[in-house]
Protein backbone atom coordinates (compact mmCIF):
# COMPACT_ATOMS: atom_id res chain seq x y z
CA UNK A 1 0.00 0.00 0.00
CA UNK A 2 0.92 3.73 -0.41
CA UNK A 3 0.60 6.94 1.61
CA UNK A 4 -1.54 9.62 0.08
CA UNK A 5 1.41 12.35 -0.98
CA UNK A 6 1.63 15.79 0.49
CA UNK A 7 -0.92 19.05 -1.56
CA UNK A 8 1.01 20.57 -4.10
CA UNK A 9 0.60 24.29 -3.14
CA UNK A 10 0.98 25.00 -7.20
CA UNK A 11 -1.94 26.38 -8.13
CA UNK A 12 -2.22 24.58 -11.96
CA UNK A 13 -1.58 21.27 -9.83
CA UNK A 14 -4.73 20.12 -10.16
CA UNK A 15 -5.46 21.06 -13.66
CA UNK A 16 -2.05 19.17 -14.66
CA UNK A 17 -3.85 16.39 -12.77
CA UNK A 18 -6.89 16.43 -14.97
CA UNK A 19 -4.38 16.18 -17.92
CA UNK A 20 -3.07 13.17 -16.97
CA UNK A 21 -6.04 11.85 -17.88
CA UNK A 22 -6.80 8.51 -19.88
CA UNK A 23 -9.21 10.22 -22.82
CA UNK A 24 -11.66 8.32 -24.50
CA UNK A 25 -13.66 9.78 -27.55
CA UNK A 26 -16.61 7.41 -28.04
CA UNK A 27 -17.23 6.54 -31.56
CA UNK A 28 -19.37 4.47 -31.37
CA UNK A 29 -23.12 5.98 -31.72
CA UNK A 30 -25.69 5.02 -28.88
CA UNK A 31 -23.31 3.30 -26.88
CA UNK A 32 -23.87 5.82 -24.30
CA UNK A 33 -27.09 6.85 -22.94
CA UNK A 34 -27.27 10.25 -21.01
CA UNK A 35 -30.63 11.44 -19.17
CA UNK A 36 -32.41 14.54 -20.55
CA UNK A 37 -33.31 16.54 -18.03
CA UNK A 38 -32.01 20.32 -18.56
CA UNK A 39 -30.55 21.94 -16.25
CA UNK A 40 -31.21 19.17 -13.55
CA UNK A 41 -28.62 18.44 -10.79
CA UNK A 42 -28.99 14.78 -9.62
CA UNK A 43 -29.08 14.47 -5.41
CA UNK A 44 -25.65 12.34 -4.87
CA UNK A 45 -26.47 8.93 -3.84
CA UNK A 46 -24.63 6.40 -2.58
CA UNK A 47 -23.26 3.30 -4.59
CA UNK A 48 -24.95 -0.04 -4.58
CA UNK A 49 -23.27 -2.41 -1.91
CA UNK A 50 -19.84 -3.96 -3.60
CA UNK A 51 -21.14 -7.33 -4.96
CA UNK A 52 -17.27 -7.95 -5.43
CA UNK A 53 -16.98 -9.05 -9.08
CA UNK A 54 -14.82 -12.19 -9.24
CA UNK A 55 -11.61 -11.36 -10.71
CA UNK A 56 -10.78 -13.72 -13.55
CA UNK A 57 -7.00 -13.47 -12.85
CA UNK A 58 -4.53 -11.33 -11.77
CA UNK A 59 -1.32 -11.26 -14.43
CA UNK A 60 1.62 -10.65 -12.06
CA UNK A 61 4.11 -8.98 -13.74
CA UNK A 62 8.17 -8.39 -13.25
CA UNK A 63 7.93 -4.98 -13.74
CA UNK A 64 5.53 -1.95 -12.98
CA UNK A 65 2.40 -1.68 -15.84
CA UNK A 66 1.28 2.00 -16.25
CA UNK A 67 -0.51 1.84 -20.25
CA UNK A 68 -2.56 -0.46 -22.34
CA UNK A 69 -4.21 -1.04 -25.22
CA UNK A 70 -6.21 -4.20 -26.89
CA UNK A 71 -6.26 -5.42 -30.20
CA UNK A 72 -9.53 -6.88 -30.66
CA UNK A 73 -8.63 -8.16 -34.28
CA UNK A 74 -5.68 -10.35 -32.99
CA UNK A 75 -7.65 -10.53 -29.08
CA UNK A 76 -4.52 -9.15 -27.68
CA UNK A 77 -3.68 -6.99 -25.17
CA UNK A 78 -0.76 -4.74 -24.95
CA UNK A 79 1.01 -3.87 -21.86
CA UNK A 80 3.80 -0.99 -21.51
CA UNK A 81 5.69 -1.79 -18.63
CA UNK A 82 8.91 0.27 -16.57
CA UNK A 83 11.26 -0.64 -14.38
CA UNK A 84 11.86 2.38 -11.66
CA UNK A 85 15.29 0.66 -10.79
CA UNK A 86 16.95 0.88 -14.35
CA UNK A 87 13.94 2.88 -16.39
CA UNK A 88 13.95 0.60 -19.07
CA UNK A 89 10.85 -0.56 -20.72
CA UNK A 90 8.90 -3.11 -22.74
CA UNK A 91 5.44 -4.19 -23.52
CA UNK A 92 3.98 -7.93 -22.37
CA UNK A 93 1.37 -9.15 -24.47
CA UNK A 94 -1.69 -10.81 -22.92
CA UNK A 95 -3.96 -13.22 -24.74
CA UNK A 96 -7.68 -11.25 -24.11
CA UNK A 97 -9.69 -14.21 -23.61
CA UNK A 98 -7.30 -16.11 -21.03
CA UNK A 99 -4.59 -13.53 -19.80
CA UNK A 100 -1.82 -15.64 -20.11
CA UNK A 101 1.55 -13.99 -21.14
CA UNK A 102 2.27 -14.80 -24.56
CA UNK A 103 5.34 -12.15 -25.17
CA UNK A 104 7.55 -9.82 -23.61
CA UNK A 105 9.41 -7.59 -25.79
CA UNK A 106 12.48 -5.00 -24.52
CA UNK A 107 12.56 -1.31 -25.37
CA UNK A 108 14.37 1.49 -24.65
CA UNK A 109 14.67 4.07 -21.31
CA UNK A 110 10.97 5.74 -20.41
CA UNK A 111 13.24 8.68 -18.40
CA UNK A 112 13.16 11.76 -18.32
CA UNK A 113 14.06 14.49 -16.11
CA UNK A 114 16.87 12.01 -14.68
CA UNK A 115 13.87 9.87 -13.20
CA UNK A 116 11.32 7.38 -14.39
CA UNK A 117 9.00 8.49 -16.49
CA UNK A 118 5.85 6.54 -16.60
CA UNK A 119 4.07 6.54 -19.89
CA UNK A 120 1.50 9.16 -20.50
CA UNK A 121 -2.40 8.49 -22.15
CA UNK A 122 -1.42 8.47 -25.21
CA UNK A 123 1.96 6.14 -24.95
CA UNK A 124 0.37 3.27 -26.79
CA UNK A 125 -1.64 3.28 -29.85
CA UNK A 126 -3.06 0.64 -32.47
CA UNK A 127 -3.79 0.75 -35.89
CA UNK A 128 -5.66 -2.58 -36.62
CA UNK A 129 -5.90 -2.73 -39.76
CA UNK A 130 -1.96 -2.27 -40.70
CA UNK A 131 -1.82 -4.17 -37.81
CA UNK A 132 0.77 -1.87 -35.89
CA UNK A 133 1.18 -1.27 -32.11
CA UNK A 134 3.32 2.18 -31.52
CA UNK A 135 4.72 2.59 -28.08
CA UNK A 136 5.50 6.51 -27.24
CA UNK A 137 8.96 6.53 -25.14
CA UNK A 138 9.84 9.82 -23.36
CA UNK A 139 13.83 10.03 -24.21
CA UNK A 140 16.61 10.72 -21.60
CA UNK A 141 17.51 13.86 -20.18
CA UNK A 142 17.34 16.67 -17.85
CA UNK A 143 18.45 20.09 -18.76
CA UNK A 144 18.07 23.62 -18.12
CA UNK A 145 14.64 24.67 -16.47
CA UNK A 146 14.06 20.49 -16.41
CA UNK A 147 14.09 20.37 -20.37
CA UNK A 148 14.73 17.36 -22.05
CA UNK A 149 17.92 17.06 -23.48
CA UNK A 150 17.51 13.97 -25.90
CA UNK A 151 14.35 13.28 -28.42
CA UNK A 152 11.95 10.60 -27.62
CA UNK A 153 11.16 7.56 -29.67
CA UNK A 154 8.49 5.52 -31.08
CA UNK A 155 8.55 1.83 -30.74
CA UNK A 156 6.70 0.12 -33.27
CA UNK A 157 5.68 -3.37 -33.09
CA UNK A 158 4.02 -5.86 -35.47
CA UNK A 159 0.48 -6.26 -33.48
CA UNK A 160 0.51 -10.40 -34.44
CA UNK A 161 3.75 -11.02 -33.43
CA UNK A 162 4.84 -8.27 -30.60
CA UNK A 163 7.91 -8.50 -32.73
CA UNK A 164 9.65 -4.96 -32.54
CA UNK A 165 9.98 -3.64 -36.33
CA UNK A 166 11.25 -0.11 -36.29
CA UNK A 167 12.49 2.64 -33.99
CA UNK A 168 11.46 6.19 -34.79
CA UNK A 169 13.04 9.31 -33.40
CA UNK A 170 10.44 12.37 -32.91
CA UNK A 171 10.81 15.60 -31.10
CA UNK A 172 11.94 16.42 -27.40
CA UNK A 173 9.80 15.56 -24.24
CA UNK A 174 6.92 13.85 -26.49
CA UNK A 175 3.60 14.20 -24.64
CA UNK A 176 0.97 12.43 -26.34
CA UNK A 177 0.19 10.34 -29.52
CA UNK A 178 -2.92 9.25 -31.77
CA UNK A 179 -3.43 6.91 -35.08
CA UNK A 180 -5.69 7.88 -37.85
CA UNK A 181 -6.67 4.74 -38.77
CA UNK A 182 -7.71 5.62 -42.65
CA UNK A 183 -4.68 7.62 -43.80
CA UNK A 184 -2.44 4.91 -41.55
CA UNK A 185 -0.68 7.94 -39.71
CA UNK A 186 0.17 8.62 -36.54
CA UNK A 187 0.75 12.05 -34.67
CA UNK A 188 2.92 12.79 -32.25
CA UNK A 189 3.16 15.60 -30.24
CA UNK A 190 6.30 17.43 -28.59
CA UNK A 191 6.39 19.75 -25.54
CA UNK A 192 10.29 20.45 -27.25
CA UNK A 193 13.16 21.57 -25.80
CA UNK A 194 13.82 25.42 -25.10
CA UNK A 195 13.66 25.92 -28.68
CA UNK A 196 11.34 24.02 -30.43
CA UNK A 197 8.06 22.56 -30.14
CA UNK A 198 6.59 20.45 -32.42
CA UNK A 199 4.06 17.66 -34.27
CA UNK A 200 5.38 14.72 -35.95
CA UNK A 201 3.48 12.27 -38.62
CA UNK A 202 4.61 8.71 -38.93
CA UNK A 203 3.26 6.04 -41.19
CA UNK A 204 2.58 3.46 -39.10
CA UNK A 205 2.93 0.29 -41.65
CA UNK A 206 6.70 1.72 -42.74
CA UNK A 207 8.20 3.78 -39.44
CA UNK A 208 8.61 6.51 -41.75
CA UNK A 209 8.54 10.54 -40.72
CA UNK A 210 6.47 12.07 -43.24
CA UNK A 211 6.66 15.15 -42.13
CA UNK A 212 7.45 17.50 -38.59
CA UNK A 213 5.42 20.48 -38.15
CA UNK A 214 7.28 23.68 -35.91
CA UNK A 215 5.16 24.85 -33.37
CA UNK A 216 6.08 27.45 -31.07
CA UNK A 217 9.87 29.19 -30.38
CA UNK A 218 9.59 28.45 -26.84
CA UNK A 219 8.62 25.97 -24.63
CA UNK A 220 6.27 27.80 -22.42
CA UNK A 221 3.65 26.43 -25.09
CA UNK A 222 2.36 23.06 -24.12
CA UNK A 223 1.94 20.31 -27.59
CA UNK A 224 -0.91 18.49 -25.88
CA UNK A 225 -3.86 17.33 -26.28
CA UNK A 226 -4.32 15.77 -29.89
CA UNK A 227 -7.85 15.10 -31.22
CA UNK A 228 -8.54 13.23 -34.56
CA UNK A 229 -11.74 13.81 -36.67
CA UNK A 230 -11.53 10.96 -39.23
CA UNK A 231 -14.93 12.12 -40.88
CA UNK A 232 -12.77 15.70 -41.75
CA UNK A 233 -9.61 14.25 -42.29
CA UNK A 234 -8.09 16.66 -39.68
CA UNK A 235 -6.13 16.36 -36.40
CA UNK A 236 -6.44 19.26 -33.82
CA UNK A 237 -3.61 20.35 -31.83
CA UNK A 238 -3.94 22.79 -28.50
CA UNK A 239 -0.83 24.30 -28.09
CA UNK A 240 -0.72 27.37 -25.65
CA UNK A 241 -3.55 30.14 -26.96
CA UNK A 242 -3.91 28.15 -29.84
CA UNK A 243 -5.51 25.41 -31.42
CA UNK A 244 -4.03 24.04 -34.39
CA UNK A 245 -6.10 22.58 -37.59
CA UNK A 246 -3.89 19.78 -39.34
CA UNK A 247 -4.55 17.73 -42.56
CA UNK A 248 -4.77 14.60 -41.70
CA UNK A 249 -3.48 13.32 -45.39
CA UNK A 250 -0.25 15.87 -45.63
CA UNK A 251 0.56 16.21 -41.92
CA UNK A 252 0.31 19.95 -43.13
CA UNK A 253 -1.30 23.17 -40.79
CA UNK A 254 -4.11 24.33 -42.56
CA UNK A 255 -5.41 26.79 -39.56
CA UNK A 256 -4.82 28.33 -36.47
CA UNK A 257 -8.10 28.74 -34.21
CA UNK A 258 -7.62 31.67 -30.96
CA UNK A 259 -8.37 30.10 -27.84
CA UNK A 260 -9.34 31.96 -24.69
CA UNK A 261 -6.92 30.99 -21.11
CA UNK A 262 -3.25 30.75 -20.94
CA UNK A 263 -3.73 26.43 -22.18
CA UNK A 264 -5.45 23.65 -23.05
CA UNK A 265 -5.54 20.42 -20.43
CA UNK A 266 -8.05 18.06 -22.08
CA UNK A 267 -10.34 17.83 -25.39
CA UNK A 268 -12.80 15.51 -26.84
CA UNK A 269 -14.50 15.39 -30.47
CA UNK A 270 -18.20 14.65 -30.96
CA UNK A 271 -17.71 14.02 -34.70
CA UNK A 272 -21.91 13.52 -35.12
CA UNK A 273 -22.65 16.67 -34.37
CA UNK A 274 -19.61 18.43 -35.27
CA UNK A 275 -18.19 19.90 -32.19
CA UNK A 276 -14.74 20.25 -30.68
CA UNK A 277 -14.67 20.66 -26.67
CA UNK A 278 -11.42 22.19 -25.44
CA UNK A 279 -10.94 22.49 -21.67
CA UNK A 280 -9.09 25.26 -20.72
CA UNK A 281 -6.75 27.16 -18.14
CA UNK A 282 -7.33 30.47 -17.35
CA UNK A 283 -4.23 32.77 -16.77
CA UNK A 284 -5.04 32.87 -12.82
CA UNK A 285 -6.06 29.62 -10.55
CA UNK A 286 -8.44 28.55 -10.47
CA UNK A 287 -9.88 30.24 -13.82
CA UNK A 288 -10.85 27.88 -16.02
CA UNK A 289 -13.21 27.48 -19.16
CA UNK A 290 -14.60 25.36 -21.82
CA UNK A 291 -14.27 26.34 -25.30
CA UNK A 292 -17.09 24.71 -27.65
CA UNK A 293 -15.81 24.99 -31.77
CA UNK A 294 -17.86 24.43 -34.55
CA UNK A 295 -15.69 21.53 -36.31
CA UNK A 296 -17.21 22.71 -39.76
CA UNK A 297 -16.82 25.98 -40.02
CA UNK A 298 -14.44 26.09 -36.95
CA UNK A 299 -15.65 29.08 -35.41
CA UNK A 300 -16.11 29.24 -31.77
CA UNK A 301 -19.34 28.78 -30.92
CA UNK A 302 -19.81 28.77 -26.63
CA UNK A 303 -17.22 29.87 -24.07
CA UNK A 304 -18.31 29.06 -20.82
CA UNK A 305 -16.22 30.16 -17.65
CA UNK A 306 -16.00 27.42 -14.74
CA UNK A 307 -15.41 27.64 -10.97
CA UNK A 308 -13.00 25.19 -11.32
CA UNK A 309 -11.12 23.12 -13.86
CA UNK A 310 -12.72 20.46 -15.39
CA UNK A 311 -11.14 17.53 -17.61
CA UNK A 312 -13.47 15.95 -20.59
CA UNK A 313 -13.93 12.14 -20.11
CA UNK A 314 -16.48 11.33 -22.76
CA UNK A 315 -18.73 12.34 -25.73
CA UNK A 316 -22.01 10.49 -25.84
CA UNK A 317 -22.69 11.39 -30.46
CA UNK A 318 -25.87 10.28 -30.37
CA UNK A 319 -27.43 12.41 -27.97
CA UNK A 320 -24.89 15.43 -28.00
CA UNK A 321 -23.50 15.17 -24.48
CA UNK A 322 -20.08 15.71 -23.23
CA UNK A 323 -19.58 14.04 -19.93
CA UNK A 324 -16.75 16.25 -17.83
CA UNK A 325 -14.72 15.64 -14.79
CA UNK A 326 -13.99 18.45 -11.68
CA UNK A 327 -12.59 18.28 -7.78
CA UNK A 328 -15.56 19.73 -6.11
CA UNK A 329 -14.46 23.14 -4.26
CA UNK A 330 -14.77 21.74 -1.11
CA UNK A 331 -12.00 23.41 0.60
CA UNK A 332 -9.67 19.83 0.58
CA UNK A 333 -8.18 18.67 -2.85
CA UNK A 334 -6.26 15.92 -1.37
CA UNK A 335 -5.67 13.20 -3.67
CA UNK A 336 -8.26 9.97 -3.50
CA UNK A 337 -10.83 13.13 -2.76
CA UNK A 338 -14.66 13.08 -4.47
CA UNK A 339 -15.02 14.36 -7.77
CA UNK A 340 -17.97 16.20 -9.52
CA UNK A 341 -19.28 14.21 -12.83
CA UNK A 342 -21.16 17.06 -14.76
CA UNK A 343 -23.01 15.75 -18.17
CA UNK A 344 -23.55 19.15 -20.77
CA UNK A 345 -24.88 19.62 -23.87
CA UNK A 346 -22.46 19.71 -26.66
CA UNK A 347 -24.20 22.30 -28.25
CA UNK A 348 -24.51 25.02 -26.03
CA UNK A 349 -22.62 23.63 -22.85
CA UNK A 350 -25.76 23.93 -20.15
CA UNK A 351 -25.37 21.76 -17.48
CA UNK A 352 -27.77 18.57 -17.73
CA UNK A 353 -26.50 16.75 -14.26
CA UNK A 354 -24.08 17.00 -11.73
CA UNK A 355 -22.80 13.74 -9.78
CA UNK A 356 -20.45 13.34 -6.64
CA UNK A 357 -18.22 10.73 -6.88
CA UNK A 358 -15.37 8.52 -5.46
CA UNK A 359 -12.74 7.39 -6.15
CA UNK A 360 -11.01 10.59 -6.57
CA UNK A 361 -7.82 11.28 -8.50
CA UNK A 362 -4.44 9.18 -7.78
CA UNK A 363 -1.14 11.25 -7.96
CA UNK A 364 -0.94 10.27 -11.68
CA UNK A 365 -4.37 11.22 -12.49
CA UNK A 366 -7.77 8.94 -13.31
CA UNK A 367 -8.23 6.22 -15.96
CA UNK A 368 -11.37 5.48 -17.92
CA UNK A 369 -12.76 3.34 -20.61
CA UNK A 370 -16.05 2.42 -22.07
CA UNK A 371 -17.70 -1.17 -21.34
CA UNK A 372 -19.57 -1.22 -24.32
CA UNK A 373 -21.16 -4.30 -23.19
CA UNK A 374 -23.01 -2.90 -20.52
CA UNK A 375 -23.12 1.10 -21.47
CA UNK A 376 -21.50 2.02 -18.24
CA UNK A 377 -18.48 4.63 -18.10
CA UNK A 378 -15.35 2.59 -15.76
CA UNK A 379 -12.90 5.27 -13.93
CA UNK A 380 -10.14 3.99 -11.97
CA UNK A 381 -8.90 6.51 -8.99
CA UNK A 382 -8.05 6.33 -5.62
CA UNK A 383 -9.84 6.11 -2.10
CA UNK A 384 -7.73 5.71 0.93
CA UNK A 385 -4.67 4.24 0.30
CA UNK A 386 -5.69 1.62 -2.92
CA UNK A 387 -7.14 2.31 -6.08
CA UNK A 388 -10.93 1.24 -7.16
CA UNK A 389 -13.19 1.09 -10.33
CA UNK A 390 -16.12 3.36 -9.85
CA UNK A 391 -19.33 1.79 -12.27
CA UNK A 392 -21.10 5.35 -13.67
CA UNK A 393 -24.55 4.46 -15.14
CA UNK A 394 -25.34 7.36 -17.27
CA UNK A 395 -28.86 6.70 -17.85
CA UNK A 396 -28.93 7.06 -13.59
CA UNK A 397 -26.42 9.66 -13.66
CA UNK A 398 -24.67 7.77 -10.27
CA UNK A 399 -22.14 5.36 -9.48
CA UNK A 400 -24.00 2.10 -9.07
CA UNK A 401 -20.59 -0.26 -7.76
CA UNK A 402 -17.36 0.77 -6.60
CA UNK A 403 -14.77 -2.44 -6.72
CA UNK A 404 -11.30 -2.06 -4.84
CA UNK A 405 -8.05 -2.94 -6.69
CA UNK A 406 -4.01 -2.68 -6.28
CA UNK A 407 -2.56 0.87 -5.93
CA UNK A 408 -0.28 3.13 -8.02
CA UNK A 409 -0.62 4.58 -11.57
CA UNK A 410 -3.83 3.28 -13.05
CA UNK A 411 -4.70 1.77 -16.53
CA UNK A 412 -7.77 0.11 -17.96
CA UNK A 413 -8.80 -0.75 -21.16
CA UNK A 414 -11.95 -3.04 -22.29
CA UNK A 415 -12.10 -6.12 -24.43
CA UNK A 416 -15.34 -6.26 -26.06
CA UNK A 417 -15.26 -9.43 -28.32
CA UNK A 418 -13.96 -10.96 -25.61
CA UNK A 419 -15.86 -9.25 -23.10
CA UNK A 420 -12.89 -8.46 -20.58
CA UNK A 421 -11.68 -5.69 -18.50
CA UNK A 422 -8.06 -5.14 -17.51
CA UNK A 423 -6.91 -3.09 -14.60
CA UNK A 424 -3.88 -2.36 -14.33
CA UNK A 425 -1.26 -1.70 -11.01
CA UNK A 426 1.62 -0.02 -11.27
CA UNK A 427 2.84 -0.93 -7.76
CA UNK A 428 1.38 -4.17 -7.50
CA UNK A 429 3.03 -4.97 -10.64
CA UNK A 430 -0.41 -7.06 -11.31
CA UNK A 431 -3.35 -6.64 -13.90
CA UNK A 432 -6.62 -7.80 -12.50
CA UNK A 433 -8.75 -9.13 -15.56
CA UNK A 434 -13.24 -8.87 -14.92
CA UNK A 435 -15.72 -10.23 -17.23
CA UNK A 436 -17.21 -6.77 -18.54
CA UNK A 437 -20.81 -7.98 -18.12
CA UNK A 438 -19.69 -7.64 -14.30
CA UNK A 439 -18.67 -3.88 -14.26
Amino acid sequence: MVANLPIMTDPFDRLRRLMRFKLLTFCLIGVLVVTDTAGATATPKAPVPDRAPAILRTVRLSTSPFAMAVDEKTQRVFVVTSDPRTAKGGVTVLDARSGKVLATVALGAMTQGGATQPPWAGSIVLDEAAGRVLVLSAGPGKGANNSPIGPGHVYVLDAASGRLLHTVRVGFGPCCMMVDEPTHHAFVGSSGSLTLSTLTTLDTATGQVVRTVPFTPNNSALVSPLLVDQRRNRVYVAWGQSLSVIDARSGIRQREIAIAGSWAGSASIDQRNGRVILAVAGYNAPDAYIEIIDATTLRVLRHLTLDQPEGVLAVDQSLGRVIDYSEPDNGSHALGGPIRITERSTGDGRILSATDASPGPTADGMAIALNGATGHLLLVGQVDYSNAVAVFDPKSSRVIRTITVGAGAPSIVVDRKACRVFVSNSYDKAIDMFNCADL
